[in-house]
């Protein structure tokens, strides 16, 4: 038994053990899982989807958003 429970359509498969879901990780899966990993500080908000801080983006924050055209 899962004391917690498993999130996300995880399976307890013994006894405090969760087996998660693709794009799920943590002892109860609850923690959406990005791979790969948020780059330049962008956080993980849901499976495989990147929250990106200012002046980034791409879907795991690993493009500048502004580019100097005169910067090689």
């Amino acid at each position: 038994i899962c004391q917690y429970g498993c999130k996300n359509g995880g399976e307890c498969v013994a006894p405090n053990k969760c087996v998660c879901r693709s794009g799920f990780s943590g002892k109860d899966c609850s923690q959406p899982h990005c791979d790969p990993a948020c780059q330049n500080g962008g956080e993980c908000v849901k499976p495989y989807f990147c929250h990106c801080p200012p002046g980034t983006r791409g879907n795991f924050c690993e493009k500048c958003k502004f580019l100097n055209k005169n910067t090689k």
